[in-house]
Formats: C-alpha cells, structure tokens, sequence
C-alpha cells in the first residue's frame, strides 16, 4: 500500500501577489511611466546626450553604449550624468 499524500494548496492560494511602482525609465519618478512623457528625457534627447538605436533601446550618444536602467536608483538620468559629468536635470 502506498502512503496518502498530503493535500496540496493551489497555487494561486499560496503565492503572494506582486505589486510595484510603474516608473519612468529614465528619471525614476512614479508620477508618470513612460518616457515619451518625461521632460527631463526630452531635454537630454535635445542636448544629445542620449538617443534611441535600433532596438529602441537608450544610448548613449558618445560611446554609443546602451544605458542600462536603475528603477528605483534614480533611473538612467543618474548613470548618464556620471558617465557624462553633467549634473542631473531636475524639474521640480
């Protein structure tokens, strides 16, 4: 005879739900999700210090470098302004 297996809980039941923040890539801000809709992107796609490539991917405009992105690091804003030494754009 072979031993009763306990019951199992779904998994519905026993995993947690997830929750996050939406934020924008580039300056980390929960007040709006996408780039398209961040002032301080657009400033730094008119100073050229970023562009989109191929992939839609943000890069930087020298090296030509991926950016990688920093949720809740102070986005990609913070990796771009050490890189180039130029002070963080804040609109506030």
């Amino acid at each position: 005879m072979t031993p009763a297996k306990p019951p199992q809980a779904s998994t519905t039941e026993s995993t947690p739900q997830r929750t996050f923040d939406h934020r924008c890539i580039w300056c980390d801000s929960i007040s709006h999700s996408r780039r398209i809709d961040c002032t301080e992107f657009k400033e730094a796609m008119q100073k050229r210090l970023i562009t989109i490539n191929a992939d839609n991917r943000i890069i930087n405009a020298t090296t030509g470098e991926e950016v990688p992105p920093m949720f809740r690091r102070g986005g990609m804003k913070k990796m771009v302004a050490l890189i180039t030494n130029t002070p963080m754009i804040a609109f506030y």
